[in-house]
C-alpha cells in the first residue's frame, strides 16, 4: 500500500486528477467490449431464437396450407361431383394438383429447416413421410375425381385419415421446435440475467474503486497542499523553525515544496542577514562612536601637542631673538673693544714717540685698559649667558624633537586607525565606500603629517647643529674674552710697574704693542664669531618660523580630517 501510495504522490497533478476518470474509461472501455462480446453473442442466439420462431411460423403456416390444401381437395371433390362442366373440373383439378406439389416443396424446405433448427432426423423424417402419403392420397383423389366423381368423395374418407396422420406429425415436429425454441429463450433469458447482474456487479465494483481512488487521490492531493499552506502560514507569520514536508514527492506539490524549502532558506538567510546587517549598524555606531572618541582624544591630544610645538616654537623665536641682541650686543662691544685697542696702540705709539706724554698716556692706557676689563668682564657675562640661552635653546630643540616623536607616534596610530577604517569599509560593502574615502584621507593626511614632521625634525636637527655650533663658539668667546681680561690685567700691572721701572718703558710699550695686537687679533675674532653667532641666530629664527608655520598647517590638516572624520 506504501508502494502504491509512494506512486500516486509522484504523479503529477494533472495525472493524478486524471487517473480516476482514466481508470474509469478503462473500466468503461472493458464494459463496452465486454457487452460489445455479450451483445454479439445474445445477437446469435437472438437470431437463432428468430429462425427458431421463423421454423415455428414456417411450420404454422405449412400446417395451415395443408389444412388449406385438404379444403381445395374437399371442395374439389364435391364440385367435380355435383358439377356438369368438365372444363371446370379439369381447371380446378389442375389447381389443386399444383397447391399438392406446392405442399410437397413446401415440406421439403421445412423438414431441412426443422433438421437446421436441432429437430432430430426421425421425427422430421416421419413428419415427411406423412406428407408424402397425405400428397399420394390426395393425388389419387385428384385421378378418380377425373374418372368417378362419386368414388372419389367416397374415398377422401382414407384421404382425410392420411392427412390426419400427417398433421400429427407435422404437430410433433411443430411441438419440437417449440420446445428447443422455448429452451433456447430460456438460456437466452438465463445468459441476459447472469450478463445484467455481471455487469451491475462490476459496475458497482468500477464505480467504488472509482470513489476509492477518487477520495485517495483527493486526499493524497489536499492533505500536502494543506501541509505547504500551514508552512507558508507559519512563514507570513515569520515563523521559520518549521520543516517544509514532501520535498521528496516528483509531482507538482513536490516541486512546490521544494521551492517552498528554498523561500524557507531565503527568509531564514534574509532574517540572519538582516541581524547580521543590524548587528553591523550597530558595530558600525559602536566604530562611529569609538572614532568620534578617538577623534575628539586625537584632536586635544594634537592641539595639545601643537600649544606645546606652538610654545616652543615662540620660545625658540624669542631665543633666537636674545641670541641676535647678544650676538649684536658682542658684536658691538668688540668692536669697543677694538677701538680701545686702536687706541692703546696709538698711545703706545704716541709713548715710543714721546716719552713726556708717557706718563698721560699710561694714565690713558690705564684708564682704556681698565674700561677694556669692565667690557671684557660684561663680554664674559654676556658670554656666558649666551652660552646658557644657547643650551636653553638646545633643550627647547630636543623638548621639539620629543613633541615631534610623540606627533610621529600620533600620525602612526592615524595611519592604523586608517587602515582599520579601510578593513571596516571593505567588511561593509557599498555602505562603507564613503568612509572608505574618508580613511583614505586620513591616511593621505597621516602621511602628509609624517612628511611635515620629517621636515621639522631636519629643521630641529639643523637648529641643534646650529645651536652646537654656537655653544662651541660661545666658548671660544668665553676663552677669548678671558684672555683679553688676563691681557688687561697684565696691562695694568704694566701700567703699575711702570713707575717702578722707568728703564723698562720701551719694554712695557713694545709689550703693550703687542697686547694691542692680540687684543685687535682677538676682538677680530670675537666680532667673526659674533656675527657667526648672528647668522645662526637668524638660521635659529627661520627653523622657528618654519615650525611655527608646520605646526599651523598641522593643526588644520587635523581639524579638516577631524571635520571629515565626524561627517564621515
Amino acid at each position: 500500500m506504501n508502494v502504491f501510495f509512494r506512486w500516486i504522490d509522484n504523479l503529477g497533478i494533472r495525472s493524478k486528477v486524471s487517473f480516476t476518470p482514466f481508470l474509469l474509461s478503462v473500466t468503461l472501455s472493458v464494459f463496452v467490449a465486454y457487452g460489445t462480446w455479450v451483445f454479439t453473442e445474445n445477437s446469435e442466439a437472438v437470431q437463432g431464437l428468430m429462425g427458431y420462431q421463423e421454423r415455428v411460423d414456417a411450420m404454422t403456416d405449412f400446417l395451415l396450407e395443408s389444412s388449406a390444401t385438404r379444403g381445395e381437395l374437399y371442395r374439389l371433390t364435391s364440385f367435380a361431383a355435383a358439377s356438369t362442366d368438365a372444363g371446370a373440373v379439369a381447371r380446378e383439378t389442375t389447381k389443386v394438383k399444383q397447391r399438392i406439389d406446392a405442399l410437397e416443396a413446401q415440406g421439403r424446405a421445412m423438414g431441412q429447416a426443422a433438421r437446421d433448427g436441432g429437430v432430430e432426423p426421425p421425427v422430421v423424417e416421419a413428419g415427411l413421410d406423412g406428407i408424402k402419403a397425405f400428397a399420394k392420397k390426395a393425388l389419387d383423389i385428384i385421378d378418380l375425381v377425373e374418372t368417378d366423381p362419386a368414388m372419389a368423395l367416397t374415398l377422401m374418407a382414407q384421404t382425410e385419415k392420411a392427412y390426419l396422420d400427417a398433421q400429427t406429425r407435422l404437430e410433433a415436429i411443430h411441438a419440437r421446435i417449440d420446445s428447443l425454441n422455448h429452451a433456447q429463450g430460456k438460456g437466452l433469458q438465463s445468459s441476459l440475467l447472469s450478463t445484467r447482474g455481471l455487469f451491475l456487479g462490476l459496475g458497482a465494483l468500477a464505480l467504488g474503486l472509482g470513489f476509492l481512488l477518487s477520495v485517495i487521490v483527493s486526499w493524497r492531493i489536499s492533505t500536502p497542499l494543506r501541509a505547504l499552506t500551514q508552512v507558508l502560514d507559519r512563514l507570513a507569520r515569520q515563523d521559520y523553525d518549521v520543516t517544509v514536508p514532501c520535498q521528496a514527492q516528483k509531482d507538482e506539490t513536490g516541486i512546490m515544496a521544494r521551492a517552498l524549502q528554498v523561500l524557507h532558506q531565503s527568509l531564514r538567510d534574509a532574517e540572519r542577514l538582516s541581524a547580521e546587517k543590524t548587528a553591523a549598524q550597530a558595530a558600525q555606531q559602536e566604530r562611529a562612536r569609538r572614532i568620534d572618541s578617538l577623534a575628539g582624544s586625537f584632536e586635544s591630544t594634537v592641539a595639545r601637542v601643537l600649544e606645546s610645538v606652538g610654545g616652543a616654537a615662540r620660545d625658540l623665536t624669542l631665543t633666537a631673538r636674545d641670541m641676535a641682541a647678544v650676538a649684536d650686543e658682542a658684536n658691538a662691544k668688540a668692536q669697543t673693544v677694538a677701538r680701545a685697542a686702536n687706541t692703546a696702540s696709538t698711545n703706545v705709539q704716541t709713548a715710543a714717540s714721546a716719552a713726556e706724554e708717557m706718563s698721560a698716556s699710561i694714565r690713558e692706557i690705564s684708564a682704556q685698559v681698565s674700561h677694556s676689563t669692565q667690557i671684557a668682564g660684561h663680554a664674559v657675562t654676556e658670554a656666558r649667558q649666551t652660552n646658557t640661552i644657547v643650551q636653553g635653546l638646545a633643550a627647547a630643540a630636543q623638548k621639539i624633537g620629543d613633541v615631534l616623536g610623540l606627533i610621529t607616534q600620533i600620525a602612526g596610530q592615524t595611519n592604523l586607525l586608517a587602515l582599520n577604517a579601510t578593513i571596516e569599509a571593505a567588511r561593509a560593502g557599498d555602505a562603507g565606500k564613503g568612509f572608505a574615502v574618508v580613511a583614505g584621507e586620513v591616511k593621505s593626511l597621516a602621511g602628509q603629517t609624517a612628511r611635515a614632521t620629517d621636515e621639522i625634525a631636519a629643521q630641529i636637527t639643523a637648529i641643534q647643529d646650529s645651536t652646537a655650533h654656537a655653544v662651541e663658539a660661545i666658548g671660544r668667546i668665553g676663552e677669548v674674552i678671558t684672555q683679553i681680561n688676563d691681557i688687561s690685567t697684565g696691562i695694568a700691572a704694566s701700567i703699575q710697574q711702570q713707575g717702578e721701572a722707568t728703564t723698562e718703558i720701551s719694554h712695557g710699550v713694545q709689550h703693550a704693542a703687542t697686547g694691542t695686537l692680540e687684543v685687535s687679533r682677538t676682538i677680530s675674532q670675537v666680532t667673526e664669531t659674533a656675527a657667526t653667532t648672528g647668522h645662526a641666530a637668524e638660521k635659529v629664527m627661520g627653523a622657528a618660523d618654519g615650525l611655527s608655520h608646520q605646526a599651523e598647517t598641522l593643526r588644520h590638516e587635523v581639524e579638516r580630517f577631524i571635520f571629515a572624520l565626524k561627517n564621515a
